[in-house]
């Protein structure tokens, strides 16, 4: 669901578990929730509902981040450029 959301250009929060962190760019490109707890996201959101204005350009920046690293011809790319360095 995170990269549908950022397909789209919608803001993303969630939790810093997994590859979480790196696809939202360590907060960059979205909103990862650390501590992974109720006081976590209660934070977050809070920061999240306190500049609504800052909302369209996160989503804009996942949108990029999408495009330049989670579509088929970017993943293609990042697989041939893994084969290359091995071989």
């Amino acid at each position: 669901m995170i990269l549908e959301a950022m397909a789209w250009a919608v803001p993303v929060a969630a939790s810093a578990v997994c590859a979480v962190p790196e696809m939202l760019d360590f907060g960059r490109a979205g909103f990862v929730v650390e501590p992974v707890s109720v006081s976590g996201w209660r934070e977050q959101l809070a920061k999240i509902l306190a500049d609504p204005a800052a909302l369209p350009s996160v989503g804009r920046r996942g949108f990029e981040r999408m495009q330049q690293h989670y579509t088929v011809a970017a993943m293609a790319d990042a697989y041939l450029d893994a084969i290359d360095a091995v071989l």
